[in-house]
């Protein structure tokens, strides 16, 4: 009869839905999987943070890269200056102006040399991006940084090479000439 329709209608369309609803989860899950792929093999050390400095979310190269430069390990939550207290007020001012830079809508890149727990030169190239919420705040920043340590030192060595060669040749005494054939 047709009340009987109407509930086989009505129960075809809700199993409809919920294949649907299951689709769209199995997808979300397999990019979530991809994403999180990307997010932890790279080399690069990524984190972000909220408008308190507080960590939301960082990959597996900072945490570790964290634990070497300061010994103990960041936690979702918490700001950085609640974990270490390592810093100098000029170090921290640097950081809260960059950050601050990057909360107005700035896409931010610099190079600066650290030391780790070690006293050991560290030097990272970091690109500060806010992200945008669909109504335009910001409420986070990405933060990527890489350790351009051995770049910079093969940068100071072929500097003092240029430099020594310069030395030597600016100091002869006699002619010095170069030429082809």
């Amino acid at each position: 009869n047709n009340k009987d329709l109407e509930l086989l209608d009505f129960i075809s369309g809700q199993v409809s839905l919920a294949m649907e609803r299951k689709e769209k989860e199995d997808k979300i899950e397999n990019q979530a999987a991809t994403l999180g792929a990307i997010f932890d093999s790279s080399t690069h050390q990524i984190w972000s943070i909220d408008r308190k400095l507080r960590f939301t979310s960082f990959n597996h190269n900072y945490s570790e890269a964290f634990k070497t430069y300061f010994g103990k390990e960041p936690i979702v939550g918490k700001s950085i200056y609640d974990i270490i207290d390592l810093f100098s007020i000029e170090v921290k001012d640097f950081w809260e102006k960059k950050y601050e830079e990057a909360f107005l809508g700035k896409f931010v890149n610099f190079q600066i040399r650290t030391e780790d727990k070690k006293n050991r030169e560290v030097w990272r190239e970091v690109f500060l991006n806010p992200i945008f919420l669909p109504n335009g705040r910001i409420e986070e920043l990405s933060v990527i940084a890489n350790d351009i340590t051995e770049k910079k030192e093969a940068e100071g060595a072929l500097i003092a090479s240029e430099e020594k060669f310069r030395t030597i040749f600016e100091s002869f005494q006699d002619i010095y000439f170069r030429c082809n054939i």
